[in-house]
């Protein structure tokens, strides 16, 4: 027993072990709140703090799209709480959790966060000039633009897109 213990400590001290030991990756569904708190939004003192380099993105975009800066700050909150890292059970990935067919129509890299929040911004603004509303548009944006289609481009009576749209526009206003 004493000798095996010698071998496995000698083992997993040997530099060729330990340089082939590689972190485990996350397989599936990877939360928002998985994310180190330097990488993602967070409240501070009773106020939201997300990285510069995120804030960058949501002024620019929400500049060259024509949202309302506070409306796409909160939607990306709603998403993902900025956290790049983010997939959700459904495949949606990044900053403003797009699903892969979504990203591929774009033509944009989910896993990008420019290009994510470039394509995510330039599809909410699309299904606001489709549907003319931004209640409308963040509807469509999360139960798919062919439901809000169904119901005359009003927000379905979804529970999960109504709390969305909800959370979302009262933070706006």
């Amino acid at each position: 027993m004493k000798r095996f213990m010698m071998v496995l400590f000698a083992f997993a001290l040997s530099t060729p072990a330990a340089a082939q030991m590689q972190r485990p990756q996350m397989q599936g569904p990877v939360p928002a709140d998985a994310c180190p708190l330097t990488e993602r939004g967070r409240w501070e003192g009773g106020k939201r703090v997300v990285p510069d380099r995120y804030m960058r993105l949501v002024n620019l975009y929400s500049e060259s799209e024509g949202i309302p800066r506070p409306l796409l700050f909160a939607q990306i909150w709603q998403e993902s709480s900025f956290c790049q890292r983010a997939v959700s059970s459904a495949g949606a990935m990044g900053l403003m959790q797009l699903m892969p067919g979504t990203a591929r129509e774009l033509g944009v890299d989910p896993k990008d966060a420019h290009q994510n929040v470039a394509g995510g911004s330039r599809y909410l603004a699309r299904l606001k000039r489709q549907f003319g509303s931004w209640e409308a548009a963040l509807a469509a944006y999360n139960a798919g633009p062919g439901r809000v289609a169904e119901h005359g481009g009003q927000v379905p009576p979804i529970a999960e897109t109504q709390h969305y749209v909800i959370t979302i526009m009262s933070q706006v206003k």
